[in-house]
């Protein structure tokens, strides 16, 4: 038993701890009315725990957001934000040894969706963020996903969400914004929307945001503002709109292609302008799991 527990990396005295011991991530540890250890993700890795005595010994938190989709070309609605799980309180019981923390990959090129974020990847207590759906182009509709994906200019159809709201409709000549983890995208000024708020690292950010919609022509709306959530502006020869704020700020659009959503954050890319045929990249997703200690 004593063998085993070193292989883990924690050395030796540690199988009857009352609280869990981990490795994995970035570690913090901070306090918040009680003493906590997370694990934060920025790219796919493992999470090692050895379980402990006290009844909260096997009971984690946890975020997780999937990433972002692109954002579509041509008058593009922007991409849709990754959906986000949260688990709250120290509930989610686990077992000790190695679980695989995947984090999905932003939707690139345009209107592509992003990739689901998993947290404790193929065990029986694993939880999913769903990847964000790819803006629709001119004459495209946008794509599901975890948040959907904005209408593209000329008619086409919004993106449905399948953890956050769905994406804006067209404005104008205009494209609508990606769908946001907490408020609906696509006002009249092509904007993404705001995106779900956490600080289990200790610091606080909104993920999730969707893209800024790309804009048209003739005096039509210029490009929308990314979504608080790290998500890109979109394009437009009338106007860029500037990125979302976040984990790590979307960059803003341009006279024609929009911008790419910032990395970590699950930020929607954002839509091309007109005559552009390049939407901005969704940012990569991210997870984070706290435990308590002493």
């Amino acid at each position: 038993m004593s063998f085993g527990y070193q292989i883990l990396g924690f050395g030796s005295g540690g199988a009857g701890a009352p609280y869990m011991e981990a490795t994995g991530g970035t570690v913090v540890t901070y306090t918040d009315t009680i003493n906590y250890k997370a694990h934060y993700y920025e790219a796919t890795g493992s999470f090692v725990a050895v379980i402990g005595t006290e009844d909260v010994g096997n009971k984690v938190s946890y975020f997780v957001t999937g990433a972002g989709g692109s954002g579509g070309q041509h008058i593009g609605g922007g991409g849709g934000g990754g959906g986000s799980v949260t688990a709250a309180s120290l509930t989610t019981a686990i077992t000790s040894g190695s679980h695989t923390i995947t984090i999905g990959t932003g939707g690139t090129a345009s209107g592509n969706d992003g990739g689901d974020s998993v947290v404790f990847d193929g065990a029986t207590f694993a939880a999913t963020g769903d990847g964000g759906g790819g803006g629709g182009t001119a004459h495209t509709a946008a794509d599901n996903g975890g948040c959907g994906g904005g209408q593209g200019g000329y008619g086409t159809s919004t993106g449905t969400g399948t953890q956050g709201y769905n994406g804006g409709t067209q404005q104008g000549n205009g494209g609508g914004g990606g769908g946001g983890g907490m408020g609906a995208a696509g006002n009249s000024s092509c904007q993404g929307g705001i995106g779900t708020q956490n600080a289990y690292d200790n610091s606080t950010y909104y993920y999730s945001g969707g893209g800024g919609a790309g804009g048209g022509i003739h005096g039509n709306p210029g490009g929308g503002q990314g979504g608080q959530g790290g998500a890109g502006g979109g394009g437009s020869p009338q106007g860029a709109g500037t990125g979302g704020t976040g984990r790590n700020a979307g960059a803003s659009g341009t006279s024609g292609p929009g911008g790419a959503a910032g990395a970590n954050t699950g930020g929607g890319g954002g839509g091309g302008g007109h005559s552009s045929t390049a939407g901005g990249a969704g940012g990569t997703g991210y997870a984070v799991i706290r435990y308590q200690v002493e």
